[in-house]
């Protein structure tokens, strides 16, 4: 990511009054689906309205952004909100992929019971992303697909998926729910849910 995006994200952050505190609808109509209890990474999570959701029902949250601004922003609802989360700045869009694996040890094998990837194109790293579940760790994905630009502007083709295409990003998982459609909240979406094998896996 060029230093030009960094400081795009940060500028969107800068008035915390714009970034958005509640959860995606999409995602809190997955909640049957999530752990009681276990260690879970939001990657992209901006200023942390997921990972403030996730923490509240229980889980141990690492919110992963490349903005320092949304992170702090983070840091400060969820400690108005009685919660804990860990933070990391990092691109997630780097030349080399040992270093996901590297800093933090975010991406390394068989980390996490739970990765969110909420509007992400995770496309370039999703092979890291799938070996860091645990044993029966859970991948939650909601995207954007093509077929939003027919009402949305945003997000752009180049960070949206092909219809169908969500369920290459689940290669080797059990896939637990996957559907697409239009949603109450007038967005064209890839719902997925998929589960990691439940012995211990290579990566």
């Amino acid at each position: 990511m060029t230093e030009f995006d960094r400081n795009k994200w940060n500028r969107k952050y800068a008035d915390p009054n714009l970034a958005n505190e509640e959860p995606s609808p999409s995602l809190v109509r997955l909640i049957e689906y999530l752990p009681k209890q276990g260690n879970a990474l939001d990657l992209a999570g901006g200023a942390g309205r997921h990972s403030i959701w996730l923490a509240k029902y229980g889980l141990t949250v690492t919110l992963a952004d490349v903005s320092s601004v949304g992170l702090e922003c983070a840091r400060q609802r969820a400690a108005n909100s009685g919660v804990t989360i860990s933070t990391v700045e990092v691109d997630l869009d780097p030349e080399d992929d040992e270093d996901l694996k590297g800093r933090d040890n975010l991406l390394s094998p068989n980390r996490w019971d739970l990765i969110l990837l909420h509007y992400f194109d995770s496309r370039k790293i999703i092979s890291l992303i799938r070996n860091a579940l645990a044993p029966s760790g859970l991948l939650l994905i909601v995207q954007a697909t093509e077929r939003n630009l027919e009402r949305n502007p945003k997000p752009p083709r180049p960070f949206i998926l092909a219809e169908g295409e969500i369920r290459n990003l689940a290669d080797g998982l059990e896939v637990l729910y996957c559907n697409e459609g239009w949603t109450p909240e007038g967005k064209h979406e890839a719902v997925l849910v998929a589960r990691a094998a439940s012995g211990d896996r290579k990566p």
